[in-house]
């Protein structure tokens, strides 16, 4: 049981591990067959998770004709969360041996007797463990479902972190995702500046090595002074809850637009510190000499261009001449001007400065 236990609450991390959990479960309680599913709310359709034992023929077969008139599943879909039963308190067995998923399905495979639990319930449905072993094996009984009693609140916890986590890391990768394609330098690192997440942007200005360098995972600015500055701003921040977003200037080359540090204080999770870096700063870089060009295919979208309107959209965003354009692409300054008019008629602008900023607005994603 221990080991079970601990397979539990691995899979709430782990969606692989639940195959493992299910096939001990079925061993536990000597059952032949086991299906880890997700009863959906107000349908008669189900999800398997998981099975074991079953093929997914046979799944297929008795979702496709018997799923709809199975009595074991109608009573089963009416269980409470927590609820941990048998075949017997679902329906008659006179009932169920009449019928014909039973006779036809059933019976012929070795599943004449059932338990199972049913792990949690939400507004989709809910999720449950159910068993099934032959006529020779016998019902199930008591032992079977203390075991069952004994997973229950493990299988519910367990449950409700994997739910969590994915939707977390569903976010994460939402966010992150939009983060890459942004042409701005984005950071997020802990209290001692340790970087924890960058975006690609970010990880160019990096390579560059000349204002922000990203050393032994860990910020600093070139300039000896600006990062003992960059320290005291974020100590200070650290230790105070009037201070949450601060800036910095951070100069480059003679002739290039210094660096604007956007420090912003992460909001405490209220998580405690167990040996994992928690995120205390948001950094964004605002780069005024970024040439980064917008992403076409993105404008194609949001404003139904054709490919060479949205080309031309997009540098025109990041300040190119209509003549910069025509030599870019090969094309004459009056096709340049054609694909304009066509996109100042599709975003009902009127002027090429409320197209940019139209564009600005929406969406500054880059190539």
């Amino acid at each position: 049981m221990s080991d079970l236990v601990e397979r539990i609450y691995a899979a709430a991390v782990d969606a692989s591990q639940w195959q493992p959990v299910l096939d001990k479960i079925v061993g536990a309680v000597h059952a032949r067959y086991g299906l880890l599913i997700l009863i959906l709310a107000g349908k008669e359709d189900f999800n398997v998770l998981r099975m074991s034992g079953w093929t997914p023929d046979e799944i297929e077969l008795y979702s496709s004709r018997y799923a709809s008139t199975d009595l074991w599943r109608v009573g089963a879909a009416r269980w409470p969360e927590g609820k941990v039963g048998t075949d017997r308190d679902l329906c008659a067995r006179e009932e169920v041996e009449a019928s014909d998923v039973y006779r036809e399905f059933y019976a012929p495979k070795g599943a004449a007797y059932g338990c199972g639990t049913s792990i949690l319930a939400g507004p989709h449905g809910h999720s449950m463990v159910t068993l099934m072993r032959s006529l020779e094996d016998g019902p199930f009984g008591e032992s079977e479902l203390a075991v069952l009693r004994g997973l229950t609140a493990h299988l519910k916890r367990a449950a409700l972190l994997h739910s969590e986590l994915g939707s977390l890391r569903t976010q994460l990768g939402i966010f992150t995702s939009h983060l890459e394609r942004s042409p701005h330098p984005f950071l997020l690192t802990d209290s001692e500046l340790r970087i924890l997440y960058e975006n690609a942007r970010a990880r160019e200005l990096a390579a560059l090595g000349q204002a922000v360098i990203i050393e032994s995972s860990c910020l600093r600015l070139a300039s000896a002074r600006l990062d003992r500055q960059l320290r005291q701003i974020t100590a200070k921040m650290n230790g105070s809850c009037d201070h949450d977003l601060e800036w910095l200037e951070v100069p480059r080359g003679a002739d290039q637009i210094p660096l604007r540090m956007l420090i912003m204080k992460a909001q405490d999770s209220g998580a405690i510190a167990l040996g994992v870096s928690r995120p205390s700063f948001a950094i964004q870089i605002i780069d005024g000499d970024s040439g980064a060009a917008l992403n076409p295919e993105v404008l194609e979208r949001l404003f139904a261009f054709t490919p060479s309107e949205a080309r031309v959209a997009a540098k025109l965003a990041v300040g190119r001449s209509l003549e910069e354009i025509a030599a870019e692409t090969r094309t004459s300054v009056e096709t340049v001007r054609t694909h304009l008019k066509r996109a100042l008629l599709k975003t009902g602008t009127r002027r090429q400065g409320e197209l940019i900023s139209l564009i600005l607005r929406s969406f500054p994603f880059r190539i």
